[in-house]
């Protein structure tokens, strides 16, 4: 259904008193020609406007959970976002609210820059970050020109819309010139061909742009889920590798790269992700200011039950594996990192 539609479904819903389902559907008929809305289509239509954006719930902030994590790992409160939401939506709203600080990043940016170049990493989480995103750039005026990265290649064959590249098309619709770098490689490579393989033609040049990135959009992950896709793919390809990151402690990944509780895993485990920057690259970023590194980190896109990666996050919260310049969390996430 197209768009304007849709919008105005919900906007005589919402802006009509106590206009029932009935009342917008008999006024769709009448104002649009539209016979096909019944009554029964009203709330589909509805819920249809929240996924393209154009109803947006903001949940309130925890202010308080906020000044907490920044007063005990002395990070700046300005750059933590605690969003005050629980039960299976979590993760939705804290995408929604990274999809959000990112446009702000991005306008920041461009008031001083006529293009400005966000790297997109991979997952679920990601997908969720970049759909919402695509439907902000739809409607903003005064964008600077856009180029998006692909920070690696993703490797779940099943869920291929968690590749970065396909998150590309979310934002064909964008007010503005919008450019791409992929990244074509192999998901995983052996890890003595990692060096040949990143001078090939067609993933040298991506990887010979990647300091043109100025925003980083990225998760993480937790070694303790079992869904988690370096978890898996470890498991199942690498059992050696796999045994080799729990022994050094491993307790979860940023763009499938691994560390433990203090620092990078940087062992060999026969085989490793292709990915444009290594952990310790992005600490680097951090430290010496100018561009940005978002960190999404809500509850589990892949378990089956409601999971927190807390104790994947807690980690990358202290001044030795902060990987990233602004933080969006939920409380319960934040209310387990801050547990002794």
């Amino acid at each position: 259904m197209d768009d304007s539609i849709i919008f105005a479904i919900c906007s005589r819903f919402l802006t009509h008193g106590k206009a029932s389902a009935t009342a917008v559907a008999t006024w769709a008929q009448s104002e649009l020609g539209r016979n096909d809305i019944t009554r029964e289509r009203v709330y589909p239509i509805i819920k249809e406007g929240m996924r393209r954006g154009f109803l947006v719930l903001r949940p309130p902030r925890n202010e308080l959970l906020a000044q907490r994590i920044a007063d005990r790992y002395k990070a700046r409160l300005g750059n933590i976002q605690v969003l005050d939401v629980h039960g299976p939506s979590t993760l939705e709203h804290v995408a929604s609210a990274g999809a959000e600080l990112t446009l702000s990043l991005i306008k920041e940016l461009g008031s001083r820059k006529d293009a400005v170049h966000v790297g997109l990493g991979s997952g679920n989480t990601l997908m969720m970050v970049a759909r919402q995103l695509g439907q902000l750039l739809k409607s903003e005026n005064d964008l600077p020109d856009l180029v998006f990265h692909a920070l690696t290649s993703g490797f779940s064959v099943r869920e291929p819309m968690s590749a970065p590249v396909a998150m590309f098309s979310f934002f064909n619709d964008a007010t503005t010139n919008v450019g791409y770098v992929g990244l074509f490689s192999e998901a995983v490579v052996r890890t003595g061909d990692y060096e040949g393989v990143v001078r090939l033609p067609g993933v040298r040049e991506s990887f010979d742009e990647k300091n043109n990135v100025d925003i980083i959009i990225t998760s993480h992950a937790s070694s303790s889920n079992e869904s988690g896709q370096l978890f898996q793919f470890m498991k199942q390809y690498s059992s050696s590798g796999f045994d080799a990151l729990k022994m050094e402690g491993w307790v979860g990944d940023v763009l499938f790269r691994p560390y433990s509780d203090s620092k990078p895993i940087l062992i060999d485990c026969g085989i490793r992700a292709v990915t444009l920057f290594e952990i310790s690259e992005l600490i680097e970023i951090c430290k010496k200011g100018g561009r940005y590194i978002v960190l999404i980190s809500g509850p589990s896109s892949r378990s089956a039950t409601f999971s927190i990666k807390s104790d994947a996050l807690r980690p990358l919260l202290s001044q030795d594996l902060r990987v990233w310049t602004h933080l969006v969390t939920d409380a319960g996430t934040a209310i387990e990192v801050l547990q002794d």
